[in-house]
C-alpha cells in the first residue's frame, strides 16, 4: 500500500497540482509488493536563482519502501515537467530495486540446483 504526503515550499500547493502530482507517483504502485508498505514524500517548490531569469520549479521525492530510501530530485522552469522527471527517475531506481532483489533470489536456486546436480539428482535418474 502506497501513502503520499505533499508538502510545498514557497507557492501554493492548488488541487490540480496536488492531482496531478498523486496520479503520476501513484503509478509506481504497480512495482511494489501490494502487502508492504511503502510512502512517498514528495517536496514541491519554486526557488529563484540570480543567474536564471524567472522561477524555476523544483520537485523532490523520497520513496521509502522495505527499509530502503530512494530518492529524486529534479528542478525544471515548469512544475509539471520536473515532476514528471522526479517520476521518472524514482521509477528507474524502483525497478533497479526489484530487479536487484530477483537477480539475487535467482542466484541463490541457480546455485542450488548445481549443487543437486553435482550431488546426482535431477540427471534424469531416478533415485
Amino acid at each position: 500500500m502506497l501513502t503520499i504526503s505533499l508538502k510545498a515550499t514557497s507557492m501554493e500547493l492548488t488541487p490540480a497540482i496536488r492531482l496531478y502530482a498523486e496520479e503520476k507517483i501513484s503509478s509506481v504502485e504497480k512495482f511494489i509488493d501490494p502487502l508492504k508498505e511503502a510512502r512517498a514524500e514528495i517536496e514541491l517548490g519554486k526557488t529563484t536563482h540570480h543567474h536564471n531569469g524567472g522561477a524555476i520549479f523544483r520537485c523532490e521525492i523520497n520513496f521509502h519502501m522495505e527499509g530502503e530510501l530512494l530518492r529524486s530530485v529534479s528542478q525544471k522552469e515548469d512544475l509539471y515537467a520536473a515532476i514528471d522527471i522526479a517520476k521518472d527517475e524514482l521509477l528507474d531506481e524502483v525497478r533497479k530495486q526489484k530487479n536487484k532483489k530477483t537477480r539475487g533470489s535467482r542466484r541463490g536456486a541457480r546455485m542450488f540446483k548445481s549443487l543437486l546436480q553435482k550431488m546426482g539428482f535431477g540427471n534424469g535418474e531416478e533415485v
